[in-house]
């Protein structure tokens, strides 16, 4: 790992498990045998940490009444206030925006760091430090950079190095979730 984006200056994200605000499901443990929609399994916010929070709570995907992967965060957010599912897991920036229309966070996973960029262990350290040092210079006031950063996504605001320690819980949860 060389460097981490940070987003609107953040270097991480998280997920949430959400349901309606007049759900009478109080914890995470309450969602056995109830519905749940997911973004997308190649979804670290909207898959991985939801199906982690489940499993922290004791509760298998197995232990779903039913369960679905519908795409985007927005879209999860609409399921669940529709009633459509139970409940639901996505990026806790996509489920703040819905609080007001009726959504509910039940739980908040811990920090995942924001989109990285990785160097093949073949890559020499002092093209790995370049390639850091590059990133890392990038500044969102500076016109070509901010067109740089912008290609990334309209909330890229930079990087900042990076650590493999930075990734230790979010490993840590996907060894627990392929553990059973």
């Amino acid at each position: 790992v060389i460097a981490k984006a940070l987003r609107k200056g953040k270097a991480f994200h998280r997920a949430v498990v959400v349901v309606r605000a007049v759900s009478g499901i109080q914890s995470v443990r309450d969602l056995k045998g109830k519905t749940f929609a997911f973004v997308s399994p190649k979804s670290a916010t909207g898959h991985i940490a939801p199906l982690a929070t489940l499993k922290d709570a004791g509760i298998t995907i197995d232990d779903l009444h039913h369960y679905e992967f519908i795409g985007n965060h927005e879209e999860v957010a609409k399921a669940v206030l529709n009633g459509d599912f139970e409940a639901g897991g996505l990026m806790e920036e996509v489920a703040d925006s819905y609080t007001e229309k009726g959504l509910r966070i039940l739980q908040v996973s811990p920090e995942i760091p924001e989109f990285n960029i990785c160097a093949n262990p073949s890559v020499d350290e002092k093209s790995m430090d370049a390639i850091r040092d590059a990133l890392v210079s990038l500044d969102v006031s500076r016109g070509d950079d901010a067109k740089v950063l912008g290609s990334l996504g309209k909330d890229c605001t930079g990087f900042v190095a990076a650590d493999e320690s930075d990734y230790t819980i979010f490993k840590e949860k996907i060894r627990g979730i392929e553990a059973g």
